[in-house]
């Protein structure tokens, strides 16, 4: 959609460019997140049939996601979306049908989880920091660089469960004795949290003498 959005201002005269100011954000972005202003812009933009056409196939392809609620669902709304693709748009989405080709299996594995659905966003966000800790420390062995994302301090998420202690009884004494004596083989390890490494980097203490 974005490519539609390029090529439509390239044909413009330079006062017609500045009635699209705001146009990326109020096209990308989902319309309940836009402002009064930012609807304006979207609105105008709409004017143009080729740009219409786009942001509506970029809505209908998120609600796919949204709103389909099993695999063959969302089968069926995919294949009802592809036959909305115009010879004049079908080249700037190709990009998202070939994806959508290849990982055919893969994306639509992501139905089978519902009502409550996962993705792989958590592994391509730490994916994206590992990068940028390498770009920053200016070219790790992969070894170091994998023992610095594994091992650093205050990097885990480690959870310790609490016990209930009631003041008397066989449980009470049971609590007791599995804090005190067996603690440590309850204390579960998370593994590196995400939001930990974002934080280090943004306060740029990846980096310090302690990690």
């Amino acid at each position: 959609m974005d490519a539609v959005r390029k090529v439509i201002k390239k044909t413009l005269t330079e006062k017609q460019r500045r009635a699209f100011k705001y146009d990326r954000y109020a096209l990308l972005s989902r319309p309940k997140n836009l402002t009064v202003h930012q609807q304006l812009a979207l609105g105008h933009c709409l004017t143009h049939p080729l740009l219409k056409l786009a942001y509506e196939l970029k809505e209908s392809f998120y609600n796919l996601f949204d709103n389909s609620p099993n695999r063959k669902a969302a089968k069926q709304e995919y294949d009802a979306w592809l036959k909305r693709l115009t010879p004049q748009i079908e080249p700037y989405f190709e990009p998202l049908t070939k994806a959508m080709e290849n990982w055919h299996e893969e994306i639509f594995s992501y139905f089978d989880l519902m009502p409550n659905p996962v993705t792989n966003a958590y592994t391509e966000c730490l994916n994206g920091i590992i990068n940028k800790i390498n770009r920053d420390g200016r070219g790790y062995k992969f070894d170091v660089l994998r023992a610095k994302i594994l091992f650093s301090e205050g990097t885990h998420k480690v959870v310790t469960p609490k016990f209930n202690r009631r003041t008397s009884g066989i449980a009470s004494m049971m609590d007791l004795l599995i804090s005190e004596a067996g603690a440590d083989y309850h204390i579960r390890d998370h593994g590196v949290d995400m939001y930990t490494l974002l934080h280090l980097l943004e306060d740029g203490l990846f980096f310090s003498d302690q990690h």
